[in-house]
Formats: structure tokens, sequence, C-alpha cells
């Protein structure tokens, strides 16, 4: 259900809660490798957020809006985006971002990606994606195995010689943005040290979703494009019934959704229900 703004309005809604959304750590992974935080711009232009999104994945979205941002600003200028490393035919992996610091001078590798994830405490405590195929641990080993180390390939080395970079000069660094639900009523503690900030709403299943619905709500199910977005008012809202015919169908069809609620006084807050 998609709601009534122009598109040049949502556009710009959506990259500044994009540029909004906290990091899942603070200032550093568990590693140790620094967080990259995209900070507030002032007079976000319409004519640079992606307008397309037909076919596109959530990842190349939010690379999307990434990449607006730093239109957007100023500090940092892209040296190269979104660079795959070919060997013989075969694609080792592709970093997706190096950039130069103007302040300093310095070239960083940063690697993006905006995750939502789900506190399951009969999992040992996990972070889960909301479709179970996705976690914050797995994550985080992709990130330290995989694409961090690419950087240093011999490969991927050569390739930057050609631009004129030294990888032995270049920093790295992760934009590792998103949104963490726990379970209704929670009140145990945030496992992997993540960023309390990050923590937006409540999961649950969909039976005790619909249990859950009152006469005197209203309740919207944001596009996935719109998952940035923080609950707003002048969105598509529906009543009781219509919120429990959506659950139901979702759910048998195995397909989570998000849901925001607005209550009799206005108030705003948003769950996770799952099949």
């Amino acid at each position: 259900m998609d709601s009534s703004h122009t598109l040049t309005d949502l556009e710009a809604e959506r990259l500044r809660a994009f540029i909004d959304t906290p990091c899942l750590y603070t200032s550093e992974l568990p590693d140790g490798t620094p967080i990259f935080h995209t900070s507030a711009t002032e007079g976000i232009a319409p004519e640079y957020c992606p307008v397309e999104y037909r076919g596109l994945r959530f990842g190349h979205i939010a690379e999307a809006w990434f990449s607006a941002w730093l239109s957007c600003q100023n500090r940092y200028r892209a040296v190269v985006e979104n660079l795959q490393v070919i060997v013989d035919g075969k694609t080792l992996g592709e970093l997706d971002y190096l950039l130069q610091d103007s302040s300093s001078g310095e070239i960083w590798h940063v690697e993006l990606a905006y995750k939502i994830y789900l506190l399951r405490p009969d999992r040992e405590g996990q972070w889960q994606g909301p479709n179970e195929r996705d976690s914050l641990q797995r994550k985080l080993k992709k990130l330290r195995e995989k694409q961090l180390p690419l950087l240093h390939q011999e490969a991927c080395r050569k390739m930057l010689m050609q631009i004129g970079l030294d990888v032995q000069d270049i920093r790295q660094a992760v934009c590792l943005k998103g949104q963490l639900f726990v379970p209704q009523a929670y009140e145990g503690a945030l496992s992997d040290g993540v960023n309390h900030e990050a923590v937006v709403g409540s999961w649950m299943g969909a039976e005790q979703a619909v249990q859950g619905l009152r006469p005197g709500e209203t309740y919207a199910f944001p596009d996935k494009r719109d998952w940035v977005m923080p609950p707003r008012m002048d969105y598509h809202w529906v009543d009781k019934a219509r919120a429990e015919r959506f659950l139901r169908k979702q759910s048998e069809q195995g397909i989570a959704c998000l849901c925001w609620v607005k209550d009799g006084e206005g108030n705003l807050r948003r769950f996770i229900a799952l099949p």
C-alpha cells in the first residue's frame, strides 16, 4: 500500500530517512573495523534522489541513496563506486566505495549495508533477518572474511595501481545501517554490543499481530522502499478489518511485513509481523 505523496516528496523523505538511520554499531564493529557515518545534509535536492525502483533489490536501492548522499555533501568525493575485481573472467568481489576525505586527503574503502534484524532469544539471542536467510553474525563474518580482505588481494592491488592508488594508503570502514526489532514487551539485554538507538520497534507472529489489532487504531503497510522511514501521519491508513485481511494474506504467502500503527491520540509505533 503506497502513500498519496508525490514521488518527488517521497524521494526526498526516503533519502533523509536513509541518512538519519543510525548504524548498528556506534564507533566500530566487534573486530575493530571503524564505522562510517553519514552526516545530516541540509537542502537535499530532489533531483539527486533515485526515482526508478523497478527490479532493484533493496541493497541496490540503499546504494543509490548512499550515492545521492555523496552528491549532497562536500566532505567526501567518490573516487570509485562499485569496483568489480575480476580475474580470468571470474568476479572475485566488489568494492562498494572508494572515497577521498577532502579535509585530510585520506582514501577510504567503505562497504555499505542496510539491514533489518529481529532479536531472537530462542536462538541464543541472535539477530535474525525477517526471512531467516540473513543474520547479523553472518553479515559480520562476510565483511571480515570476504568483503574487507578483497582490498588486499593482488588482483585488486593491480587494478587500483592503474588509477594511481596504493592499497597501503587506503583505510577501511563499514557503513552498516539498519533497524532492530525486539520481541513484544522484551526487557532483556541486547546482544553483540549493538547500538540501542537502532531499536525502533517490536516483532511478533502474524496471528499475534492480528489478535492485537484494535478498533480505535489505524494501520499502514509501507512498501519495502519506505521501511527506512519512521511512521508518517500522511500515509495511507486502513482500519482494523482491512489490516487483518492484509496480515493474514501476507502470512499465507509466507511474507514478513512491516506495520505502522496510529492510535486514537495520534501516537505512532511500528512492528514486524512474521508469517
